[in-house]
């Protein structure tokens, strides 16, 4: 799974995201947010303590803390993290965006375009408005 950096990600517009698969949670909300304030914030609205959640994740309440409070010191695989979301009702690729890492389904492109994906990311993160103003009808 390849991992880029929050900056580039979240240069996101809410309808780019929608178009990326933002069904659930209010996108904005999400982009405004760091991931461990946004599972925190889901974890606390379900009712459920960090150690019900992390039992339900089959990880230390300990990792979730860490996740929560944005210290653990790598990025949590995808299969957390879509369980997470499962769990918590907050759409998968958002909170795998969130968290720095790309959707698996989206390596295989980014593979077979290298130098186009370079330099689209290049132009989002010079230009955020540019992707923007791209996506408008």
């Amino acid at each position: 799974m390849l991992i880029f950096p929050s900056s580039v990600l979240l240069n996101f517009s809410s309808k780019q995201a929608r178009m990326l698969g933002g069904r659930q949670k209010n996108v904005e909300q999400t982009l405004e947010q760091t991931f461990g304030r946004l599972i925190r914030q889901a974890r606390k609205d379900k009712g459920f303590s960090q150690r019900e959640l992390a039992g339900m994740l089959s990880v230390d309440f300990t990792y979730l803390s860490k996740l929560e409070n944005d210290r653990a010191d790598y990025a949590p695989k995808e299969e957390v993290i879509r369980s997470l979301a499962r769990n918590l009702d907050i759409n998968e690729e958002e909170l795998i965006f969130l968290a720095g890492r790309l959707p698996q389904q989206y390596e295989a492109l980014l593979k077979q375009n290298p130098k186009e994906m370079q330099a689209l990311f290049r132009r989002m993160q010079e230009n955020p408005d540019w992707l923007k103003n791209s996506l408008q009808p």
